[in-house]
């Protein structure tokens, strides 16, 4: 079976199991920051974390430059060892670029700081990209305007998931939880889920009623865009998600599920998805905060 048909084939088409996401709680605010220019992504959204107290956090990159852009796209995985897809060589961005829109997991590996990090920006051609961003990427010498989600008492750890052969940020409670702002909620979604009822699953274990999406990242098989024609799932092996907003009530979409993705090109792709029919590939690693009724 070819790397398609492995990720197809962990779309589980039945209605998912209530095992297919790993969830921890905590409370917390998000936090506007500028992150500063001249040094390494991790280096800096690192020291930002540490700033605000936390070993973990997910992050909204909103926009700036970055130079040195070191990426790679998902491809079909062509040898034997069972993994779902692999990563293209690195590449280097024509930078600096202009970054549009990015989502970071920020957590560990072995112990040291790590960073999952999906973004889209134009190059210096005036080509929209999108990518997989390796944490040895540079800001440029302006600082980024971003949004942190900090998270006291969770810690997300890299390790290699052996349903797919690929390494995925998991989170783990490592600490007492937050005692102040909003409850938040991040998950790691497993193969196959459904993004809506893994939202809905998770607020309702966390009692939220209602609850934003945001700063959230991963691969989507698929994925299928409501408003587009025809309605045909991207080319494989999967997509990558750069950014997602929305809003669930209950089991309900408040607000519709807006994506921006990245295909195995590097193209990118933008609007409302139809979440059923947009099933998690490799991994989802899902935020959702508590929101007031309106």
């Amino acid at each position: 079976m070819n790397a398609g048909g492995r990720i197809a084939a962990l779309t589980h088409p039945g209605p998912p199991s209530p095992s297919r996401l790993i969830a921890v709680a905590t409370r917390a605010d998000p936090v506007p920051v500028q992150v500063p220019g001249g040094i390494e992504l991790l280096t800096a959204l690192s020291r930002a974390a540490e700033a605000l107290g936390v070993e973990s956090a997910q992050v909204e990159l909103l926009g700036g430059i970055l130079r040195n852009v070191q990426y790679s796209l998902p491809q079909d995985c062509r040898d034997n060892t069972g993994r779902a897809l692999v990563y293209s060589d690195i590449r280097t961005a024509r930078g600096p670029v202009n970054l549009l829109s990015g989502s970071v997991t920020l957590g560990s590996l072995e112990g040291r700081p790590y960073l999952h990090c999906h973004a889209a920006w134009i190059d210096t051609a005036g080509v929209v990209q999108a990518g997989h961003v390796w944490p040895q990427t540079t800001i440029g010498p302006s600082p980024l305007a971003a949004v942190v989600h900090p998270l006291p008492g969770v810690s997300s750890r890299n390790a290699v998931d052996p349903e797919t052969g690929m390494p995925v940020f998991t989170p783990y409670r490592s600490g007492p939880a937050g005692t102040t702002g909003c409850r938040v909620v991040l998950a790691r979604v497993l193969p196959g889920e459904d993004l809506l009822r893994a939202a809905s699953r998770m607020c309702a274990q966390a009692d939220i009623r209602r609850a934003s999406i945001r700063a959230s990242l991963g691969s989507l098989v698929g994925p299928i865009f409501l408003e587009k024609e025809p309605t045909a799932p991207l080319p494989g092996p999967c997509a990558e998600l750069v950014s997602l907003w929305g809003t669930v009530d209950g089991s309900r979409p408040v607000e519709p599920f807006h994506v921006i993705v990245g295909d195995a090109t590097g193209a990118v792709h933008g609007g409302i998805i139809d979440p059923a029919s947009s099933r998690v590939a490799v991994t989802v690693e899902l935020l959702v905060t508590e929101e007031s009724p309106p």
